[in-house]
C-alpha cells in the first residue's frame, strides 16, 4: 500500500470510524483486525507474564529453611529435568512468546508447540509436586 492510499484510508477511518471503513469480509479488514488482535494479546501477555527472576517469594518460605525457594525449585527443575529444547520452550513462554511465534522460530506447526508445552508443563508440575512433598 502506497503512502497516498494509506493517508486516504486513515482519513476515512477518522471520518467514518474503523468499523465503517474495514469489514471482516474484505482481505484488508481481516488483516487489520488480525493485527489489532495480535497487539491486544501481546499487551495482555506482557501484563500477565513476568520473568522468573522477578517472582517474589514470601519471606516465611526463606526463613523456615524449607529448602530452595519456589523460584529456585522451578529454575532447578527446568535446568535438570527438561531437555534443552523443552527448557527453551518454557523460557520463551515465560518471556511472553506465543506458540505461533515459537513455532515460526522453530519451523514447526503452532499446534505442535502447544501440545509440547502442555506436556512439558505437566512434567514440571509433577517434579515440583514431588519437591513440595520432600
Amino acid at each position: 500500500m502506497g503512502r497516498q492510499q494509506f493517508d486516504t484510508l486513515i482519513s476515512e477511518v477518522g471520518r467514518w470510524g474503523v468499523k465503517d471503513v474495514f469489514s471482516r469480509e474484505t482481505s484488508e479488514g481481516l488483516t487489520f483486525f488480525r493485527a489489532v488482535d495480535m497487539v491486544k494479546k501481546r499487551a495482555q501477555r506482557e501484563r500477565v507474564h513476568q520473568s522468573i527472576e522477578l517472582v517474589d517469594v514470601p519471606a516465611a518460605s526463606r526463613d523456615q529453611g524449607a529448602g530452595a525457594t519456589r523460584r529456585d525449585a522451578l529454575q532447578e527443575a527446568i535446568e535438570h529435568t527438561l531437555s534443552p529444547r523443552e527448557a527453551a520452550l518454557i523460557q520463551d513462554t515465560l518471556m511472553g512468546k506465543t506458540p505461533a511465534e515459537i513455532a515460526y522460530q522453530w519451523g514447526v506447526a503452532p499446534k505442535t508447540v502447544s501440545n509440547e508445552k502442555s506436556r512439558v508443563l505437566q512434567k514440571l508440575r509433577d517434579v515440583l509436586a514431588d519437591h513440595e512433598m520432600n
